[in-house]
């Protein structure tokens, strides 16, 4: 009796397994439930060095990296984890998915023009990222209203950074499949997919109407949008200014350093665990799209002096159209345990002079109205020739934008900066800050001295200083008239848009 009890609740549980399944579906066993988010969150991963050194102290957000599957037959984005559409092939560098028929807009990784463009937003199921290609806008003297900096034009194709990816996108009709119509935006759905927000552009001048921020969240790049007002210059400057990109590819040639570059080269990335490398090409192919006036890079765009990393970045500054300047940071021509010695200089700053242009470590730009003058680093000090050559222009009545890796200490009124740098690295011996240059930091030499006395001199022609090296983004005032703006970690996607007027 008792067994054949058993066998009747057995029958009757069966039975309800099986009308829940058939009525209710939804609650079933999801298998795909394994492939969307196949990785999970992340671990933090610490690494310090106590050398003072912010490239040695790495941090790896612990964000989750979702990984989104595509249609049938496309071919996947390797950097972005976003798979093609049905015939697309997925623009290596931009993560943006190809389409059919379109050509894309090169450098720009925006799919192009052909009867038309679409910008794509990764979702998840979910809102966009807020802070990817997100534009910050912190002017201090007028709005972006006033200014009109809303969006820049684009008339030309960008493109020619290294290695740039065949970008393909699908012709648009004037009027999509479900009714709506180019400029509107909509959500698309398919079985076992997660979402895509595409917004339309209009046929007509697609390319022309993409405005920055469609631009910098293509690019996954997070740009600091400042404008300051400057005397004297009447005709608008617009640059912008990266460091820290710490681009570290080895090979054969430079194999003492292969095993600690590789493990750099896995650590060095943004939040989206994309590697220096791309992350700079991703910054060219937008700066070929702004067309600023100049593009000013400070200082350890390289990880070291290794072979591989200086024929990466002399390739894509050659197919760059926007004129540059590469000063030197104390990364950049390091080789190992070579830092700042005899060695250093002597046999591998020559292996980045052919893209620095600079021996002296002087970099002049004039640019009409004003100057920028940028300094190469040694080791944290200012050299004697970088000191003659500020003089030759400091008295000519132009204002000067000073660029410098290493930052220069705030003034005593306005310390945040320098204490978060105490916070993130630590202090040396006598309880000094060891990322900036001032008394309580670095303590100038008599070179260095005299430097730092003239730019903060009550009548100095510098209206702004430009530094790196913290991997840590923020302003402040260095007296009462100039402005220090420090930018985040290029690896990390950082960089700055600086508006003069």
């Amino acid at each position: 009796m008792k067994h054949r009890s058993l066998q009747i609740l057995s029958f009757i549980l069966l039975l309800f397994v099986f009308v829940c399944t058939m009525c209710f579906p939804e609650i079933g066993y999801d298998p795909e439930a394994f492939v969307r988010d196949p990785a999970g969150p992340l671990p933090d991963m610490v690494s310090r060095i106590e050398t003072g050194d912010p490239a040695d102290v790495i941090l790896e957000s612990a964000a989750e990296r979702t990984q989104v599957y595509g249609e049938t037959a496309g071919e996947g984005s390797p950097e972005s984890g976003i798979d093609g559409e049905t015939a697309g092939k997925g623009s290596p560098e931009s993560g943006i998915d190809g389409e059919t028929a379109g050509e894309g807009f090169p450098g720009s990784g925006i799919d192009g023009e052909a009867t038309g463009s679409a910008v794509y937003e990764e979702s998840s199921g979910n809102e966009p990222d807020e802070n990817a290609g997100n534009t910050v806008s912190r002017d201090r003297n007028k709005s972006s209203d006033e200014t009109g900096e809303t969006s820049k034009p684009e008339t030309d194709d960008a493109g020619g950074s290294a290695g740039d990816a065949e970008e393909k996108a699908e012709e648009n009709s004037s009027e999509t499949e479900d009714g709506t119509k180019p400029g509107e935006t909509q959500d698309i759905k398919k079985e076992n997919t997660p979402s895509r927000k595409v917004t339309e552009v209009p046929d007509e001048k697609a390319v022309e109407t993409l405005n920055r921020a469609d631009v910098l969240r293509s690019k996954r790049l997070d740009i600091l949008e400042e404008t300051i007002d400057v005397p004297g210059v009447n005709f608008p400057v617009d640059v912008v200014f990266c460091a820290d990109s710490h681009i570290s590819l080895c090979d054969e040639r430079d194999m003492a350093l292969k095993f600690r570059a590789d493990m750099r080269y896995s650590l060095l990335t943004d939040k989206r665990g994309r590697t220096a490398e791309k992350t700079f090409n991703a910054l060219l192919e937008y700066t070929e799209w702004e067309k600023p006036d100049l593009l000013i890079l400070g200082g350890d765009i390289l990880d070291s002096a290794m072979y591989a990393s200086v024929d990466f970045l002399q390739s894509g500054l050659l197919n760059l159209s926007v004129p540059y300047i590469y000063s030197l940071g104390n990364h950049d021509f390091e080789y190992g345990a070579e830092y700042f010695t005899p060695a250093a200089y002597d046999l591998y700053r020559p292996r980045v002079l052919g893209i620095s242009k600079s021996e002296s470590g002087v970099h002049t730009v004039d640019l009409g109205e004003m100057y920028v003058f940028a300094v190469d680093d040694f080791n944290s000090q200012y050299s004697p020739g970088e000191l003659e050559a500020f003089k030759e222009i400091y008295d000519d009545g132009k204002p000067i934008l000073f660029v410098s890796h290493v930052p220069l200490e705030p003034a005593a009124g306005n310390r945040e900066f320098y204490y978060k740098s105490i916070e993130l690295y630590g202090t040396d011996a006598l309880g000094h800050s060891k990322v900036m240059i001032g008394d309580g930091s670095c303590v100038p030499d008599a070179v260095t001295r005299q430097m730092t006395d003239l730019i903060l001199a009550e009548n100095s022609p510098v209206f702004c200083v430009l530094s790196g090296h913290v991997h840590y983004e923020h302003e402040d005032m260095l007296n009462d008239s100039i402005l220090q703006i420090s930018t985040g970690a290029g690896f990390e996607s950082k960089g700055v848009l600086l508006h003069i007027r």
